[in-house]
């Protein structure tokens, strides 16, 4: 009985994940608000679970804010090219349904469109870990997806399984508001945790030069 009102207690240290996850998913859903801001929330949303994977977290705001302010610039420029991206990709949808096309273009755009897909889902983590030029930054996102194929198809339906729930049941809505970002990537990054490690130097410093990633992990 005295162990359990022990702090480090696994009842008491899970209590403290969670509110630190409920914090930081209102955090991450208010900086959302702008939308323009929605790159650099996703990449300090990873950064701060990532920070907790590795049991190197701090206070979930100041390492929210500092990933926030540091990855601003960047991570607003990929999530621009990502929005102008689905902006074309639903042009062509609205075209699709007007006209009839061949099917071996709606199979080719379509599968453009999961690349595209999966090399955003990379890309906001690596903003978080590495400097790196933006065309750096989309080539490592798109390299990486591909040579992790497997762990890749199980992050998507780690970020996907939220908004299906929320689908099936909208109620549930009010769950994803209180954890819904943060702890599926809470989950994700644990996966990422192994992905990115033979990609990280061996001192695993929080920020790289702009040195590609594939180069340093030749050199490991």
């Amino acid at each position: 009985m005295k162990n359990f009102f022990n702090l480090d207690n696994p009842f008491f240290a899970f209590m403290a994940d969670l509110t630190d996850l409920i914090l930081l998913n209102i955090i991450f859903l208010f900086t959302c608000i702008p939308v323009i801001t929605i790159g650099t929330s996703i990449s300090a949303l990873h950064y701060v679970t990532l920070k907790k994977v590795k049991k190197e977290d701090g206070y979930v705001f100041q390492e929210y804010w500092k990933s926030f302010k540091e990855n601003f610039k960047q991570a607003t420029g990929l999530w621009l090219i990502y929005v102008l991206f689905l902006f074309f990709f639903l042009m062509d949808l609205s075209i699709f349904q007007m006209v009839s096309v061949p099917k071996i273009l709606s199979i080719l755009i379509g599968a453009v469109f999961f690349f595209v897909q999966i090399t955003a889902m990379y890309v906001f983590v690596l903003q978080c870990r590495f400097y790196n030029p933006i065309i750096v930054t989309l080539k490592n996102g798109l390299l990486m997806s591909i040579l992790n194929i497997g762990w890749t198809l199980l992050l998507l339906v780690i970020y996907a399984f939220p908004f299906v729930i929320m689908f099936r049941w909208p109620f549930f809505i009010g769950v994803y508001i209180l954890i819904g970002a943060a702890g599926p990537t809470f989950v994700a990054s644990f996966i990422w945790k192994h992905v990115l490690k033979k990609y990280e130097p061996a001192e695993d410093v929080e920020e790289v030069d702009k040195d590609e990633m594939f180069h340093l992990s030749n050199e490991e």
